[in-house]
Order: structure tokens, then C-alpha cells, then sequence
């Protein structure tokens, strides 16, 4: 790259932001894609001709999935693609081994994925039907992509950056092209829809550009149609501006470099897939299980009325279950580790504490998710933001003030204690002790001797990738 200027010169360029998405109804398994069935060829499309040419997942899903988009500045992830012609002098380009594309992750040259480069190659022929003078250059090796992406929170620890990453890229992918396009109706090849972009990148991807709530239908391949949308939004980022989420990253354990997890989702999937038998697996017919019907519909009921309560009672089902399939996989997968686990059980006293307190009946004030991964997503309405969050500080009280990335109406709050009604109070205290012995067994303590969270977001319903 620091050669740029002397070695290609920029024939054109284009940027988006990508945020992750946190799933209230998961998908764990995904269909067969044409190139791994035979019979499914004769439907097949410039895309997923692109996935056979690489070998890689078409990330159609068993079933439908439900999510909400998150809005916070810093989790997102900002993706410049170039478009680059390359001069004489540019290194490796009379090379028979030269690659020509790269792609930079916060300042680092990576390998590009074979997902990424599928992409890459469905633009480039998109290019090259729109415009012969550029398809000329690339059949001779003369121009290349040049993808700098960053990401300003952490990768793999299922915190949806995978998301994040593939709804920003399919965004500057969709403007790069839309730069070249033509009027001429002679010319007949499209690039897929956005969303079946971002899918392609990462499945997940596809509900990160919609805005607010965002459903991700299952489809058999037979029926897809890349020109239209793979995900669309039931609900906008306006429609239920009381829901608040709270990220929470737990410490490293003791001897981990980083916070990655040891199993990608995509290979949990496939493990999961063919071993666990609580799977929802597709049926006879090609459609997905009503078990998973039944919950999207309720979901969506439940965000259109903003019912809480059975948003929450489904949330919670959905990631009990996702992490029960791993738990029954074999080999076993495990994402959760002990913060997760004390956590997932001091939310359920709470919410059983708060009934006593309030003195209603199964009524739920906070729930929690997981993706594959062992952080913990919150969910929550305003009245009671404020007293959830004062309570995740008590019980990890060496959680630093500049770890924390708030919003309103918490980065307005004054800092003084919060008051707890006295049994609560008590529940903290319990869980504080049981956090802090898991925190001096399992991890490294270079920033405090006492239980920290790394980092800690805040976010209400985001708007997505505007394309």
C-alpha cells in the first residue's frame, strides 16, 4: 500500500459502515449448496456459480432467523474497496504466482477468504459485462481490488464482527459497481441484491443492512432469486427506541492471547448439523421446522406490540437451545465458560426477584442471548437500564470507566450508587462473591485484582447499511 501512488493508480473507489446484528431466533445448520447437489444445478445463479468456482457455502440457512440491528459507534466496521490499475512497475504483476487482489484489516495485510474473493470475482464479472475496456484489463492482470477494512471492536468472539465485516463490504462492493453500471439494456448480467452479497460474505451479514428488526428467510435453493432481497426488516430502528442491549465481554481465561474462540461457527454448524439430535433439521419437503415457524411468528408479533415479555421468554429459549445442540454435538462444542454460565443464572434470579418485588407474575424485565461465543447480550427496557447496568458494574467492580461505550441514557447518568431494593442488593452480593471466585481461579488480572469486564456496549435498535 505504501506504494501505491507510484506502482496503480485508483480508477475508482467506494466506502460503507457495517454494524453487527445480534440474533433473537438463531439458525445453527445451513441447506446444501447447487455445487454439493447435483439435482439443484439446472437453478443455478451467477452467485452461486461463484460459491462452486470456490468452494465455498452459498450460507442458506435451515431456517428462518430474526435479529436486531446495533447502533453503536464503536462496534462497527468501515470498508473501503479500490479499484486499481496496475503499472509496469507494480510488483509481481509479470509474476505467474501474482494474486493480484489484497485485503488489509486494520492496518495489517491478511489472506483474503475464499468467501471475499467469491465476491470479488462476482464483481468482476459484473465489471466486465458493463464495461469492455476494464474486462479487457482484467482478463490481462492489469487492474486488481484492494479491500482496507477496520474494525473497531473484537473479532471471533462472537460478537457478530463477521457480520458487521460482510454487510460493510457487500455496501462498498454494491456502490464500487453501481459507479460502473450501465444504462445499456442490452446488457443483461445484474450483481446480486445486497443482502445476498453480505450473505455470501457471512450469513449473518444479509440482516446487518436492514434496518431495525430484520428476518432472514430459509428458502430452497430452487426458489431463490439473487435480485431480490434475502432479508428484509419487519420492524424500523424507531419503532421500539425503549429496547436497550448491553454487550458484555468477559476477561480472557489464563494463557489466552486473545479473545478468539477455538471453534469457527461455520464448522460448529457442520459438526452440529451431522451429529447433535436436537437440531432442527429441515423437512421431508425442504422447509424449515415449525417449531422455528411457530417462534418467528410469535416473535414478530410480540416486536410489532412490543410485548417484552415473550420477546425475552423466546430470546432466551432460542440461545438455552442453541448451545444445548452444541453441548450434544459430537465432539462437544462448548462457546459459554463460566462468567457466561454465572451470569445466564443471575439473570433468571432476577427476573424472579423483581416479580416478588413488583409483585407480578412471570413477568420478565431482563433477557439474555449468546451467540457462539461466551459474551453476554442483555436486553432491557428503559425504566430498568439504569439498574441492570449499576448492577453489572457492582458485580465486576474493576470494570473501568473508559471500557465502557454508552449511550443514552447512560452516558448522561450522574455517578453516584445506585440504590437497590435490599433483597436485590443481596443477589448482587451472592453473585459478586461466586464472579470473583471464578475470576482468581480462571484468569490473568493485568489490569485489576478484581473481576473487569474488557469492554462493555450499549445500544439501542440500529438502522443498518444504507446502500
Amino acid at each position: 500500500m505504501e506504494s501505491k501512488q507510484h506502482c496503480c493508480r485508483v480508477l475508482y473507489e467506494a466506502s460503507s459502515l457495517g454494524y453487527p446484528n445480534i440474533a433473537l431466533i438463531k439458525y445453527w445448520g445451513k441447506r446444501k449448496c447447487p455445487w454439493q447437489d447435483e439435482q439443484f444445478m439446472q437453478h443455478e445463479h451467477p452467485g452461486h456459480y461463484a460459491c462452486r468456482r470456490f468452494r465455498v457455502s452459498c450460507n442458506n440457512p435451515i431456517n428462518d432467523s430474526l435479529s436486531v440491528t446495533l447502533n453503536n459507534d464503536n462496534m462497527k466496521t468501515y470498508t473501503t474497496i479500490l479499484l486499481c490499475q496496475l503499472n509496469n512497475s507494480s510488483p509481481g504483476v509479470n509474476d505467474e504466482k501474482f494474486s493480484g487482489d489484497r485485503m488489509y484489516l486494520n492496518d495489517q495485510e491478511i489472506d483474503m477468504s475464499p468467501r471475499y474473493r467469491r465476491l470479488l470475482h462476482i464483481a468482476r464479472t459484473f465489471i466486465s459485462n458493463h464495461d469492455p475496456t476494464l474486462g479487457k484489463l482484467f482478463a490481462e492482470d492489469r487492474i486488481t481490488f484492494c479491500v482496507i477494512t477496520k474494525n473497531f471492536f473484537p473479532t471471533a468472539v462472537g460478537l457478530a464482527s463477521s457480520a458487521s465485516g460482510s454487510s460493510a463490504f457487500a455496501g462498498a462492493l454494491k456502490r464500487l459497481c453501481d459507479k460502473i453500471s450501465t444504462r445499456d439494456s442490452s446488457v443483461s448480467y445484474s450483481i446480486p441484491h445486497p443482502t445476498v452479497l453480505a450473505r455470501f460474505g457471512s450469513g449473518s451479514g444479509c440482516r446487518s443492512l436492514c434496518d431495525g428488526f430484520a428476518l432472514w428467510k430459509s428458502t430452497p435453493i430452487e426458489h431463490c432469486k439473487e435480485n431480490e432481497p434475502c432479508a428484509v426488516s419487519i420492524a424500523s430502528s424507531q419503532h421500539w427506541t425503549s429496547l436497550h442491549i448491553l454487550i458484555l465481554v468477559f476477561p480472557f481465561r489464563k494463557g489466552q492471547s486473545s479473545p478468539s474462540k477455538e471453534i469457527s461457527s461455520a464448522r460448529g454448524m457442520e459438526t452440529s448439523l451431522r451429529s447433535s439430535p436436537f437440531v432442527h433439521q429441515l423437512t421431508a419437503d425442504g422447509f424449515q421446522s415449525p417449531v422455528k415457524a411457530d417462534r418467528i411468528t410469535r416473535l414478530t408479533k410480540a416486536i410489532l406490540h412490543r410485548d417484552f415479555s415473550t420477546v425475552a421468554e423466546i430470546t432466551m429459549t432460542e440461545s438455552d437451545e442453541l448451545h444445548a445442540i452444541c453441548s450434544t454435538s459430537t465432539p462437544v462444542i462448548r462457546y459459554l465458560n463460566r462468567f457466561s454460565e454465572t451470569m445466564i443464572q443471575f439473570i433468571r434470579r432476577y427476573n424472579s426477584l423483581q416479580n416478588v418485588i413488583c409483585e407480578t407474575k412471570d413477568k420478565y424485565y431482563c433477557a439474555y442471548s449468546f451467540d457462539a461465543g461466551p459474551n453476554m447480550f442483555l436486553f432491557c427496557e428503559e425504566p430498568h437500564i439504569a439498574e441492570i447496568f449499576a448492577a453489572i458494574l457492582d458485580l465486576f467492580p474493576g470494570t473501568a470507566h473508559e471500557s465502557c461505550f454508552l449511550q443514552k441514557p447512560l452516558n448522561e447518568a450522574k455517578q453516584h450508587p445506585h440504590i437497590f431494593d435490599e433483597k436485590l442488593q443481596s443477589l448482587i452480593a451472592e453473585y459478586a462473591s461466586s464472579l470473583c471466585s471464578i475470576f482468581e481461579a480462571a484468569c490473568d488480572a493485568p489490569h485489576s485484582d478484581r473481576p473487569y469486564l474488557p469492554y462493555v456496549y450499549h445500544s439501542t435498535p440500529g438502522g443498518g447499511v444504507v446502500v
